[in-house]
């Protein structure tokens, strides 16, 4: 059985998060104690803490809290890149976000992901740094961005940052009537902002 296999080869915990019976990926989950070796399995223990299977959800939450702080900043960057795009679309979690958040917010992580976007030639480096800059960590390293990125639309929003004190990011759309007789109506991004903590370098 499924459960024999897991009790027998322990490296299939990694792919038993993706099994379709849910006490299965519970079980793999309850597994996991140690730093996740690649990105993509750091992004399979957050999909998890959006399982829709509660108790799978604590379980990942229970692993993450594990996990995650041991996990190599470099991976947790690289996942952070793809994670930051989709994440606030998932709509089970609630409390267990705060784990994800938390692997973000480590120092090392912010260092790695906003070398990650000054040396990125293609992708939506951007809009990560819109989203990733919902917290402070990245302020310290809006010049540095400004200065240095590769890619102009990076250099542009994080120059705009600076410039206004404030961080903006998407937060999803809202729906205004174009004509109301006609039900015609126009989709628009949602934004929210942030100002920059006072140690910014906006304030130097």
């Amino acid at each position: 059985t499924h459960t024999e296999q897991l009790l027998q080869f322990p490296d299939l915990r990694f792919l038993f998060l993706f099994h379709y019976d849910g006490r299965l990926r519970e079980a793999a989950v309850q597994r996991l104690a140690d730093g996740l070796p690649s990105p993509f399995l750091f992004a399979a223990l957050a999909w998890r803490l959006n399982d829709w299977v509660e108790p799978v959800r604590h379980a990942a939450l229970r692993s993450a809290e594990r996990c995650f702080p041991q996990t190599d900043p470099k991976i947790v960057a690289a996942a952070a890149e793809a994670l930051l795009l989709r994440q606030d679309s998932w709509g089970r979690w609630s409390d267990e976000r705060n784990a994800v958040d938390a692997a973000y917010q480590r120092p090392d992580v912010a260092r790695a992901l906003a070398l990650r976007l000054a040396e990125s030639i293609t992708g939506p480096s951007a809009r990560v740094l819109r989203k990733a800059s919902r917290s402070e960590v990245l302020d310290d390293y809006l010049l540095q961005l400004a200065v240095e990125a590769r890619q102009p639309s990076v250099r542009v929003v994080a120059v705009q940052f600076l410039t206004n004190g404030k961080a903006t990011w998407q937060s999803g759309w809202q729906y205004k009537w174009v004509d109301k007789s006609w039900g015609c109506e126009r989709g628009c991004l949602r934004w929210r902002s942030a100002h920059l903590r006072s140690s910014s370098i906006v304030r130097r």
